[in-house]
């Protein structure tokens, strides 16, 4: 691919450094915040919401990262009162 594209391996973004994509970013920050819209998230959920934040966070800005977290923290799972 030429420089000046958009370079992508296995869904992330390879041009100067690895980076998530913008637009997972913001799909995966909009199904978090529509399940913490939820009065309750079955717990089964919760290891894959928590596996996507981890994988993602991987590659994110520290401020992204710290975004998703608080996401991922406000959902209430069946288990939690």
């Amino acid at each position: 691919m030429p420089a000046h594209q958009r370079q992508y391996v296995t869904g992330l973004v390879v041009n100067e450094r690895t980076n998530y994509s913008r637009t997972q970013f913001d799909i995966l920050k909009a199904r978090l915040h529509r399940v913490g819209q939820q009065p309750q998230v079955d717990i089964s959920e919760r290891a894959r919401l928590t596996g996507e934040v981890q994988w993602a966070s991987q590659w994110l800005a520290p401020t992204r990262r710290a975004k998703l977290q608080r996401l991922l923290h406000a959902i209430r799972f069946s288990n939690e009162l």
